[in-house]
């Protein structure tokens, strides 16, 4: 991703940018050490798996902290946006029908995600919130299920 990340143009001020140069160091200067972070720490914390199943070193865990790398991919979200107006420019070059089925398409699925976020918050909450009683509505539907 991050070779390929050096050819794909960019644009500046409504002009498309397809210099090699200009193209890599405008990545240089925005994305190239986010991605970097990212992709040196999966690949330690690959490295830091193979070697804990070949030895029983249990010191590597506390190099588990590279895992924090991932959290860097949120970093990537950013893009979105980027990727967003673009296809506003696109839009923009196409049938006013087109665009407004585009628009509900888009909608919807920003509905679906949220819903699908909205349900495994509520499936975390049934699985780990604490309890009087012991019993959760989450186990009751799933052995209810069983029955069935």
């Amino acid at each position: 991703d991050i070779c390929l990340t050096f050819f794909i143009g960019y644009y500046k001020e409504g002009e498309v940018i397809l210099d090699f140069s200009a193209i890599a160091r405008a990545y240089c200067r925005s994305w190239l050490v986010p991605d970097a972070m990212v992709v040196i720490c999966d690949w330690l914390s690959l490295i830091l798996q193979v070697s804990e199943q070949n030895s029983d070193n249990r010191s590597l865990k506390v190099l588990r902290f590279l895992k924090l790398g991932r959290l860097l991919r949120i970093a990537d979200i950013l893009r979105i946006v980027r990727t967003a107006k673009i296809f506003d420019l696109i839009l923009e070059s196409v049938p006013r029908g087109l665009r407004l089925v585009a628009r509900f398409a888009s909608l919807f699925a920003c509905v679906l995600f949220l819903c699908h976020i909205l349900a495994c918050t509520w499936y975390v909450v049934g699985t780990m919130a604490p309890t009087d009683t012991g019993a959760r509505w989450i186990t009751d539907a799933i052995e209810l299920d069983r029955i069935v």
